[in-house]
């Protein structure tokens, strides 16, 4: 079942890259377009909780305090992804996003005790020459301000995944756990303040499309939880990170990111290559 629920992420998460490009790209300001997306995010959970409630929840405070590190994670990569996805193309950012799982399966090696392989270090060594093959322009490996945003942003993300193995059996309702994270990544968007102009702004710019990215994001956030909860995070993450070939293609043929299209193409079947090894 779990690979019912994986699948349908790498589904969801690989429309939801090609739409964030495109909406990030017509943002004006990113951290306010992040925050107001956020927000109806969370007014939608909190409706959805009303009617479902919350069930029950039995976290001591090492639990409740791994569960603030999952929030801040999600927050912080909440907070950038959109000035980074506004910048750099939807079929180039998988790629170069999909190494940085790394950080996710060595903590949950070391910390969760998940089993280690040489077929999973050969695969993430394959990822990593696939992001460089991104990277490298002019045969040379240039890292932009925005590619070491993005790469930071990812290792954050990265590490909520054991993260949530951990902390989300304690949570009946995969709902309330990501309400949790959604609460964190709210306020990590918002602090230290954003001006309600500049919300404004943005709720005006893309009207009923913000809140078709939201309940994009909220099932894709769903159906990882649901996933994370079934089996081991060095089991979801590989198939969930996927997604990388069909963000690419995706990319090529929708958004006309025609620049370098078959080292993209190249790129992103050595990364999903990497993958299946990881998986084995």
């Amino acid at each position: 079942m779990w690979l019912i629920y994986a699948l349908a992420t790498v589904a969801l998460t690989s429309v939801l890259a090609i739409l964030m490009r495109v909406l990030a790209v017509r943002a004006d300001d990113e951290r306010a377009f992040a925050f107001s997306y956020n927000l109806i995010g969370l007014i939608v959970l909190a409706c959805l909780l009303l009617v479902n409630g919350i069930g029950s929840v039995n976290l001591n405070p090492y639990l409740f305090s791994l569960l603030i590190l999952s929030g801040l994670g999600y927050g912080f990569f909440q907070r950038y992804q959109f000035s980074v996805r506004k910048r750099i193309e939807a079929s180039e950012l998988a790629i170069i996003l999909t190494p940085t799982n790394i950080a996710g399966y060595i903590l949950a090696v070391v910390w969760l005790h998940e089993a280690v392989t040489v077929w999973q270090v050969l695969g993430f060594a394959i990822l990593m020459v696939a992001a460089v093959m991104v990277i490298a322009k002019h045969h040379k490996v240039t890292f932009t301000r925005y590619t070491m945003l993005a790469l930071v942003i990812g290792l954050g993300l990265a590490i909520t995944a054991p993260l949530d193995r951990r902390v989300s059996p304690f949570f009946s309702q995969v709902l309330t756990y990501a309400a949790f994270i959604w609460l964190a990544q709210t306020i990590v968007t918002f602090i230290p303040y954003v001006k309600v102009s500049k919300i404004k702004r943005e709720l005006q710019i893309h009207r009923w499309k913000l809140p078709l990215l939201v309940l994009i994001n909220l099932c894709a956030t769903y159906t990882l939880i649901a996933a994370i909860k079934m089996a081991p995070a060095t089991k979801v993450q590989p198939v969930t990170a996927s997604n990388v070939i069909l963000v690419a293609i995706l990319g090529i043929i929708i958004l006309k990111e025609r620049n370098r299209v078959w080292l993209k193409i190249t790129a992103a079947i050595l990364a999903t290559i990497g993958l299946v090894l990881i998986s084995r």
